[in-house]
């Protein structure tokens, strides 16, 4: 995806440093599993190799260069990937993963961005189409809101929720002040 000619949001370094990682260190999955999905990667290799991995970890197989290089053998994938030299290279610069989830957390904010460039894009084109607007507020919205949960932010609070929490709890307590007789939040 080339969006205005400018190269989509990607950190391939931080990419490379989660996928070695994981391929050195057998318990680094459990900080990423929750988090990662193969389609946040940006290279098509990358999203393969992590695939795999994330296959293999559901699948309750041990994780390392060598088990996972069979598994893409035996899925026709290894050359795709450039080999197990592909593979290999991706454990050359870790030097271990104690700041995989933070890394990992780059990769889902990159892939957030680039796909908020996705639905820009395609709203741009529906709006220039002179589509009813409201149509495409509503749209953008669900979009949106599905970008948001194919992240996993369902911990993230939302703004609104936040917003009417307060109000109900100014209500509630405003309340209980005016039953006392009292003006104000009582002390």
């Amino acid at each position: 995806m080339n969006y205005l000619g400018k190269l989509p949001p990607q950190d391939n370094k931080t990419e490379q440093k989660v996928l070695g990682s994981l391929l050195l260190e057998k318990d680094a999955i459990i900080n990423v599993a929750d988090l990662l999905k193969p389609e946040m990667f940006y290279k098509d290799e990358y999203k393969i190799i992590y695939r795999c991995i994330s296959d293999m970890f559901n699948n309750s197989k041990q994780i390392d260069l060598l088990t996972v290089s069979n598994y893409l053998e035996k899925s026709n994938e290894l050359e795709k990937i450039g080999g197990i030299f592909g593979l290999s290279e991706l454990t050359n610069n870790v030097g271990s993963s104690e700041n995989i989830e933070s890394h990992a957390r780059i990769i889902v904010e990159k892939y957030m961005l680039r796909e908020i460039i996705s639905l820009s894009a395609q709203l741009s084109t529906k709006a220039y189409e002179n589509s009813d607007p409201f149509d495409l507020l509503a749209e953008s919205e669900k979009l949106l809101e599905n970008i948001n949960n194919s992240v996993g932010s369902e911990d993230l609070t939302d703004s609104v929720d936040v917003l009417n929490d307060a109000i109900s709890e100014l209500e509630r307590i405003t309340l209980i002040a005016e039953n006392d007789g009292l003006r104000g939040v009582p002390s």
